[in-house]
């Protein structure tokens, strides 16, 4: 069975930056990104929320899932999902 987490569903949160680290978790977070596109993706894994300093490098062979609000990275805990605020 998995786990739905919306990430600040409605928009109304002071979100800041998280994590979404990939693994077989049977949690997958979902959040609205792409701008005015609206889109709703989501991500199996866990969540950390950024605050101090993670070294992050952008994924480039995922990068054509590169969109506002969902950016793809590699961490020292394996490949994950940069996520933040959408601007709509």
């Amino acid at each position: 069975m998995t786990t739905l987490i919306l990430l600040d569903p409605d928009g109304t949160q002071d979100f800041g930056l998280f994590l979404i680290v990939k693994a077989e978790t049977g949690i997958r977070y979902v959040h609205q990104c792409a701008g005015y596109a609206t889109e709703e993706r989501s991500e199996e894994g866990f969540l950390i929320p950024l605050g101090g300093s993670l070294s992050l490098n952008l994924d480039e062979s995922r990068f054509s899932d590169c969109t506002e609000g969902w950016v793809p990275v590699t961490t020292k805990y394996g490949p994950a999902t940069l996520v933040f605020k959408n601007c709509d």
